[in-house]
């Protein structure tokens, strides 16, 4: 049935006496979903016992009840009090699932590396990625935000099939894609060296790197937060885009190669720094 603002609002008041609190973040983001005409009868529907009481739906009626059209809903009527219980026990349907369905591989490292690259292209000169890296990407788009970034479904294939464990495969796969698009002579030998450990050389900003999470990987439990291997990641490949000396210095009568560092905080979160660049001696 069309459902108006009117009569969501009037069932919400005089019906709506046993429900969980309302969740006004959930409630936006469906009216939202309402406004930019996303929304689709799915089958899905808002149920009243027998005796009156709304046992679901609050949260599309309370979306419904503040927009400004009627949507159209199923509701169904006369279902056993005792129901209610058994609502909210299934999977939620991620945007890994949606991309499955319209015919994608690695879909959780697809879905991962997208948010990835719609964070970074969000934050617009943002001080930190941090705000973003988990940022929340609707189902009904995930699979169209796919042609928006050429090449990444690619680079979800290099991260899938080296199965590192220097950096999740989602941000290796977004990492992989940035490269790429910015500096793609010198891409192809970063990643040999860094993932691959091919013709990696000590001291060198690669085998900094490669030390650097290995080591924190195998002296921590989880290792470090994935918005500190990427600063690390773009602090190594601007050094090394740009050929800067990784001259080793001595403590202790013992010889270490530079150490790479991120400081959240004092530090902006780094930035691709733009080219033209030396030439490439080592692409492949």
């Amino acid at each position: 049935m069309w459902v108006t603002p009117a009569m969501a609002r009037e069932w919400l008041e005089r019906y709506n006496t046993h429900n969980r609190k309302l969740s006004h973040y959930i409630s936006r983001r469906l009216r939202d979903k309402i406004s930019a005409d996303l929304w689709y009868a799915n089958g899905e529907s808002v149920v009243f016992d027998w005796n009156g009481v709304l046992l679901n739906g609050q949260h599309r009626l309370d979306a419904i009840a503040t927009g400004k059209v009627a949507v159209c809903v199923l509701v169904v009527f006369g279902i056993s009090p005792g129901a209610f219980a058994t609502y909210d026990q299934g999977k939620t349907r991620t945007g890994s699932d949606v991309l499955g369905m319209v015919g994608h591989s690695n879909c959780t490292i697809l879905a991962s590396a997208l948010g990835w690259a719609i964070s970074d292209d969000e934050r617009e000169g943002a001080d930190d990625l941090r705000k973003l890296d988990r940022l929340a990407i609707q189902n009904e788009k995930i699979h169209e935000l796919v042609d928006a970034y050429p090449g990444l479904v690619e680079s979800v294939y290099y991260a899938s099939a080296r199965k590192s464990r220097l950096a999740p495969y989602g941000l290796l796969a977004y990492l992989h894609w940035s490269f790429h698009n910015h500096a793609p002579d010198h891409a192809p030998d970063f990643f040999k060296k860094v993932i691959e450990g091919v013709n990696v050389t000590k001291p060198s900003w690669e085998h900094s790197l490669r030390a650097r999470l290995d080591g924190d990987l195998l002296g921590r439990r989880t290792g470090p937060d994935q918005v500190m291997i990427a600063a690390l990641f773009i602090k190594a490949f601007n050094r090394v885009l740009f050929q800067e000396p990784c001259t080793t210095f001595t403590r202790n009568g013992k010889e270490f190669q530079p150490f790479l560092v991120w400081k959240p905080g004092p530090e902006h979160f780094p930035r691709l720094k733009p080219g033209p660049f030396p030439p490439c001696e080592g692409a492949a």
